[in-house]
């Protein structure tokens, strides 16, 4: 520490010695040091007698790095009021009593405040004094110690050590952390405060590995949460967590995988609100929550494997609330068991007015869901004959109960009306003159054994017309009605005659107040034309193909091609067709000109498709768009 010595001789240079000085202490005062450079008249004197004439006075001494250690003063209280001794910096260094005598003397001067001993004179027995006593969260008060929580006002990422005990830390910041000195250093009854006053979550986390705060590697404070921590020499932990309303519902996730029942919540799952128990269960599992008064929202979300286990919340002498695979509910603890906290609208066993069974068996709730006992019967049958006895029926089922009475065939077997007993009959075809039966496996077959016979007559059929031949002639004959073709007519002609002509025809048009939008399916045996007579609601994919049953590729022979229509509507905004597929794979139309990149608006756009078949599900479809407005 610095000081003052003499060149000649190195001896401790003090300031200029004022032996005594009476004082009559009428406002607080700040002494200087008695040097020949001194203008303040209040000086510091080897003997000071003080007369205070008021309580709670005080006397500040001179910065103590402008002397030399051992500095010394004798400070008597000549009134009949208490006054202080300061040190530069404010900080109590003795509290002198009426009648009662203090030598203080500087042992270090690094600072301007330094370090003062003091020494009780004419005491019977001496004692030390509260400022000489102080430290970390306490203060010294006149001639008292107490208790002190300096608020300190931090935003920014923070070490807590050992200076900070008894401390309010106050956080204004946003996100952070505070970090702990190691347990083993802050030691046993080492505490600090902590409120939340920021505009973000801070972490509190212990700065060495292995230690926990509350079991757990850290704690979060939201905004307007505050706790006390307090340090055992190993561990941390919270007192008195004052959450704010705001963040007070918190959650949990637990996974019980290779967990045994019974699972007891600890450490940081203790007290936690929200809890979803996740994992693979192999049992029913009872969670046990401690005898406190608590709310639990819990829910069961074990994987699938698990679906036939319970997990049943309780305490250790309660029987608690089972929630089963993907169930949630509210329940919470009176402090003797977990009870269900919602059972004003649904009462165990549910009622089958409100969803349920009403029943806790199987055979109940059939019952009171309306089984018959031939229903029932039917129901837990374990097997089609079991179910077929129940209603009655026999083998082999008879006629009058919908069955043929018959068990067993040979090859051309037919079953035959039989009016004794209202019965069929098994029973073969007989071969008359001229034909021969034979009888295969699941088939019959007829064959003539003659030379075939002469044609007497020819008469018209239904649709026809023409007129009739009874021996030789010839017929020609017409349409009378029209012939609602199913199949796929070929109309061959020949290399000098065309296959067909048309005088007129009409062709099928669909008329459908939809919206093109999506993916359109155009179902060409269906129409020739199809017709969207809403405003389109945006750009859309049409898929051609033959039916909801039948693909294009099915329905077309390689060489053959097929021409529909597409009238799409336009509003104010105009979309188009974006993609064409046949049978659903997208295939790039050859466009007339080039390919639409736009609609046109408060028209009809028609967009003509011809798809030609060039091989096996490959098609070449020639496209153009018109507008009509």
């Amino acid at each position: 520490m610095p000081g003052f010595t003499n060149t000649f001789g190195g001896t401790v240079i003090y300031p200029a010695s004022v032996s005594y000085r009476a004082v009559a202490l009428t406002a607080d005062v700040t002494l200087a040091w008695p040097t020949e450079l001194a203008t303040d008249t209040n000086v510091v004197a080897e003997i000071m007698d003080v007369t205070p004439s008021a309580g709670s006075l005080t006397i500040t001494m001179p910065p103590a790095n402008q002397v030399s250690v051992g500095q010394t003063q004798l400070f008597f209280n000549a009134g009949s009021y208490t006054f202080t001794i300061a040190d530069n910096d404010g900080n109590t260094i003795t509290t002198v009593d009426a009648g009662l005598s203090y030598q203080v003397y500087l042992i270090d001067n690094t600072a301007v405040y330094g370090t003062w001993r003091v020494t009780q004179y004419g005491a019977g027995t001496s004692s030390a004094t509260a400022g000489s006593l102080a430290g970390y969260g306490i203060k010294a008060i006149n001639t008292t110690l107490n208790q002190s929580m300096e608020a300190v006002s931090i935003n920014t990422d923070y070490t807590l050590n050992s200076p900070d005990r008894s401390s309010a830390i106050i956080w204004t910041g946003g996100a952070g952390t505070l970090t702990l000195t190691s347990a083993s250093t802050l030691g046993n009854d080492w505490f600090v405060n902590i409120r939340n006053s920021g505009n973000g979550a801070i972490s509190v986390e212990p700065g060495s590995g292995g230690q926990s705060i509350n079991g757990g590697g850290s704690l979060t404070f939201n905004p307007g949460d505050s706790a006390t921590i307090l340090c055992d020499g190993s561990n941390f932990f919270s007192i008195g967590f004052g959450q704010s309303v705001a963040f007070a519902f918190d959650y949990v996730s637990i996974d019980l995988t290779g967990e045994t029942t019974p699972y007891t919540l600890a450490g940081a799952d203790l007290n936690r609100i929200s809890y979803s128990f996740g994992g693979t269960l192999t049992e029913d599992t009872e969670v046990i929550v401690p005898d406190t008064i608590q709310q639990y929202w819990v829910g069961n979300e074990t994987d699938e494997a698990s679906s036939a286990y319970l997990i049943t919340v309780k305490t250790a002498g309660g029987t608690g609330v089972s929630l089963a695979s993907a169930a949630r509910a509210i329940m919470f603890c009176d402090g003797t068991n977990v009870v269900d906290a919602d059972t004003s609208t649904v009462s165990l066993p549910v009622q089958v007015d409100q969803g349920g069974t009403g029943a806790v068996t199987a055979s109940s709730a059939r019952v009171n869901l309306g089984g018959t006992s031939i229903g029932i019967a039917v129901f837990t049958a374990v097997d089609d004959a079991a179910a077929q006895a129940a209603i009655g029926l026999t083998f082999p089922t008879p006629v009058n109960q919908g069955g043929t009475g018959q068990s067993s065939y040979t090859n051309g077997q037919l079953l035959i009306g039989n009016t004794t007993g209202n019965t069929l009959t098994k029973a073969t075809l007989t071969a008359g003159t001229g034909v021969t039966i034979t009888n295969g496996t699941g088939a019959i077959t007829i064959n003539a054994t003659g030379t075939g016979g002469t044609v007497t007559s020819v008469v018209a059929g239904t649709g026809l017309s023409g007129g009739t031949i009874t021996t030789t002639g010839t017929i020609s004959l017409d349409y009378t009605s029209a012939s609602p073709w199913t199949g796929k007519q070929t109309f061959t002609g020949s290399t000098s005659v065309l296959a067909a002509k048309l005088i007129n025809a009409l062709e099928k048009i669909t008329l459908s107040a939809i919206a093109a939008t999506g993916t359109i399916p155009y179902d060409v045996t269906t129409q020739s034309v199809l017709y969207y007579t809403s405003n389109a609601s945006a750009n859309w994919t049409v898929n051609l193909r033959a039916s909801s049953g039948t693909s294009l590729n099915t329905a077309m022979s390689t060489g053959e091609s097929v021409t529909v229509v597409f009238l799409v509507t336009q509003g104010s905004t105009a979309y188009y067709n974006t993609v064409v597929q046949v049978d659903g794979s997208t295939v790039t139309p050859k466009w007339q000109g080039v390919a639409p990149t736009a609609g046109i608006i408060n028209s009809i756009n028609a967009y003509t498709y011809t798809v030609i078949k060039t091989g096996s599900a490959a098609f070449t479809v020639l496209a153009v768009k018109t507008a009509f407005v």
